[in-house]
């Protein structure tokens, strides 16, 4: 009798706990569903917000003629003095580089770009050896600046290394490859995120580079990268 009437006893407790277990069941049930559907919905919203973008930057191209542009500072390889800040814009035919405050113009036919690359100091550096050698090869692949960053004497590291741009293209002349180089540092590195237009430039820059980057593997600029 005692028995019975204590299995009876705790019935209601077990159902209780049984009910306890649904409902935080239901419950995390539920936010895994709104977290879905927010996710989605950023998803969404996202691929909107980059049709948009893509639909705004094939107007301006079709206005404009300039599929992409950017400011960068001049490393070596033009008639201008280093550390000049160069606006460059990309057209169907040229990637024309002027320096920013006025003065010189230089337009370079996309058809004679054969190789863009971004190298920080260190890839440059590990390409340098000390030998004579060494410093022939990082002037041949780099320019100038090749045998500058890889001769410097001061150590480079993670949190003091440069990126650059290497534009690599034949010249008129007995059609020698050249460079040009400029430091894009400030277009990809996010300690420059502080900066208001770094967002804009950043993204300026890399579609450059992605422009740059199919002239040279199909020999043309595809508008919708």
């Amino acid at each position: 009798m005692n028995s019975l009437i204590a299995a009876t006893s705790e019935t209601p407790k077990d159902d209780t706990l049984v009910g306890i277990f649904i409902v935080l069941g239901i419950f995390v049930l539920l936010i895994v569903l709104i977290v879905l559907f927010i996710k989605k919905a950023k998803k969404k919203r996202l691929e909107k917000k980059q049709v948009k973008k893509q639909q705004a930057r094939q107007e301006e191209i079709q206005r404009t003629g300039i599929y992409a542009k950017t400011f960068l500072t001049h490393v070596s390889g033009l008639p201008i003095a280093a550390s000049s800040v160069c606006n460059l814009v990309l057209t169907a035919s040229d990637l024309q580089i002027s320096v920013y405050d006025g003065g010189t113009s230089i337009n370079l036919p996309v058809q004679k770009i054969s190789d863009v690359s971004q190298k920080t100091d260190l890839d440059i550096r590990k390409s340098y050896t000390s030998s004579a050698g060494g410093a022939v090869a990082g002037g041949m692949m780099f320019g100038a600046a090749g045998a500058l960053i890889g001769g410097r004497t001061k150590e480079i590291t993670q949190d003091n290394s440069k990126t650059y741009l290497i534009i690599v293209y034949r010249d008129d002349v007995g059609g020698e490859t050249k460079s040009i180089v400029f430091d894009a540092t400030s277009a990809v590195d996010y300690s420059y995120g502080k900066m208001k237009d770094f967002k804009k430039r950043s993204e300026d820059y890399k579609y450059l580079v992605q422009c740059l980057h199919n002239i040279c593997k199909n020999n043309t600029i595809n508008i919708n990268l």
